[in-house]
């Protein structure tokens, strides 16, 4: 009898590991795989929250170290005692950077030091932030920055916008008249 309540413990836990699911993100992943080893990994936290209505108590998600991961995270299980997911980091190397940025690339210069990106960025409907190369960057200049009158904001806020995604898009601000801009 004493053996058997010895094993009963290790049992019960080699049947509970047996329900959950490990899954892997990595930078070079793809959101085509299967993400349930390292071998295979999905690529994006969109991936992780396309599928997370698919996740079970005890699953882990693991995200490879030194790699930047862009988006928030929709855990389902948010707020459900006793059903939680784990998340942890796989891989040698830095911890795994989960920013809330969205990452703009494509850029094409259109001439006069203007470049435009026309890869979706965000849904959000308010830009707060840019950063270039990891550095603060002001939204928009006009007119450009004058360091004579450095008390002066020297940049216009615009109040409306087009175009969320692939396509054309335009900014509109109040303090730009006349010509056009």
């Amino acid at each position: 009898m004493k053996k058997f309540l010895f094993f009963l413990p290790i049992l019960f836990l080699i049947t509970l590991s047996s329900y959950s699911t490990d899954y892997f993100i990595a930078s070079n992943g793809n959101d085509n795989n299967n993400g349930t080893s390292q071998s295979s990994p999905w690529r994006t936290i969109d991936k992780l929250n396309s599928f997370s209505s698919n996740m079970q108590a005890g699953d882990r998600i693991f995200f490879r170290r030194g790699d930047t991961f862009y988006g928030g995270i929709k855990d389902p299980m948010k707020g459900r005692q006793g059903s939680p997911l784990t998340y942890g980091a796989y891989g040698s190397g830095q911890k795994p950077l989960i920013t809330g940025f969205a990452s703009v690339s494509n850029w094409v210069n259109k001439g006069g030091n203007i470049w435009e990106s026309v890869d979706p960025v965000s849904s959000l409907p308010n830009l707060n932030l840019v950063l270039i190369n990891g550095v603060n960057t002001p939204m928009g200049r006009y007119p450009n920055g004058d360091a004579s009158y450095p008390f002066l904001p020297n940049f216009y806020m615009f109040q409306n916008h087009t175009g969320n995604g692939p396509g054309p898009s335009s900014i509109s601000s109040n303090n730009l008249n006349g010509g056009t801009n």
